[in-house]
């Protein structure tokens, strides 16, 4: 059995929802942690009302291939793009959103995903002081959401620290 790991997390939303900026956040707080890890963003579509994708690999090992294929943690920053992420996606992974998206999505769901819902009190506090708080929200969330050898040592900067340990806290009490 190999002591390896790696996780693929897939960040979506619509433009000026922070997709490029949650995809950076992740990417450094790992490589501050010692990680190997490859971050990508593809957002062509997203400046004319489309989404835009982020990607960001973390593993213990060199990675070969920098594209996420298959996520095990879906970010989706709107209901929309997780619609429109949702076949680069593993099934048994992890869906963030928002809290209040969290119904929309699991109407009619029949399959082994895991949901988890940012508090939508806590976004609305982080959207009082902008697109960069809201991001720190859901890196947190995420970073709570890895396997603890991959978040033992990630570092997010202040000024977001404060965000990012809110989200953190939220996941820790639904995440065992």
């Amino acid at each position: 059995m190999s002591d390896r790991f790696r996780t693929d997390i897939l960040v979506a939303g619509l433009a000026g929802q922070g997709v490029l900026g949650l995809s950076s956040v992740l990417a450094e707080a790992a490589a501050k942690g010692g990680h190997a890890v490859a971050q990508t963003g593809i957002y062509g579509a997203a400046v004319r009302g489309g989404v835009a994708l982020g990607s960001v690999i973390i593993s213990d090992t060199e990675i070969d291939y920098p594209y996420v294929e298959r996520a095990d943690i879906l970010v989706a920053l709107s209901v929309a793009s997780a619609h429109a992420a949702s076949d680069r996606w593993q099934r048994d992974g992890w869906l963030v959103l928002n809290a209040a998206d969290v119904p929309q999505w699991t109407s009619g769901a029949a399959d082994t995903t895991r949901f988890w819902g940012v508090p939508s009190a806590l976004v609305a506090e982080a959207q009082q002081v902008g697109t960069e708080a809201v991001t720190a929200v859901f890196a947190g969330a995420v970073l709570a959401l890895l396997p603890p050898a991959l978040r033992a040592h990630c570092e997010v900067a202040e000024p977001l620290q404060r965000f990012v340990v809110a989200g953190q806290r939220q996941a820790h009490a639904v995440v065992p």
